[in-house]
């Protein structure tokens, strides 16, 4: 369910998704919606958090295959570039840097959730750099990381799949040069 509505808010964002539009796509009514959810924002920060845990999960099964670092690259912007594209329509992008950064200029809980994100994204492409001995392990992941929010914005802005498939071709050459 918590799915269903992550969906919603990735579609819509925060402050374009009712709560009338999370009970048409879940099924259930209000009072249910708040039982197991809380209220709208809480639904927005689970529904975020839930991306926190995919995305470590995703990282995990990355870090476990022990790629070669222009593979791991490759394998990462490969599963982002559909997870942006994926949905009814396509053109999704993603749910925190598609949606969260609207609301980060005022809100403290939603900035520290997309801040999470963030962290998470630089510390373990950091980590893969680090074990390949790359120099300047940090500099070159928060590149990459910068690269995948560009991703998101030009995945939603309706760019093709080819043309996000290019920059991240780019993005390898330029960052691990052969």
């Amino acid at each position: 369910m918590l799915k269903v509505v992550a969906d919603r808010f990735r579609d819509g964002g925060f402050a374009g998704t009712s709560l009338d539009d999370i009970v048409a796509a879940t099924g259930l009514k209000r009072p249910s919606l708040y039982a197991a959810f809380g209220d709208k924002k809480a639904m927005y920060l689970k529904a975020i958090a839930r991306l926190h845990r995919e995305m470590t999960a995703s990282f995990d099964r990355l870090d476990d295959a022990n790629l070669p670092m222009r593979e791991t690259l490759a394998s990462l912007f490969a599963y982002s570039i559909a997870a942006y594209l994926a949905g009814p329509g396509g053109h999704r992008g993603c749910l925190a840097t598609g949606t969260a950064t609207a609301e980060a200029v005022s809100d403290t809980d939603i900035r520290a959730a997309l801040e999470g994100i963030i962290t998470l994204i630089d510390a373990r492409i950091e980590r893969f750099f680090a074990r390949h001995d790359i120099a300047d392990a940090a500099g070159r992941a928060r590149l990459v990381g910068a690269i995948l929010h560009s991703l998101s914005i030009r995945a939603r802005a309706g760019q093709p799949r080819e043309v996000l498939e290019q920059i991240a071709g780019d993005a390898i050459e330029l960052i691990v040069p052969r």
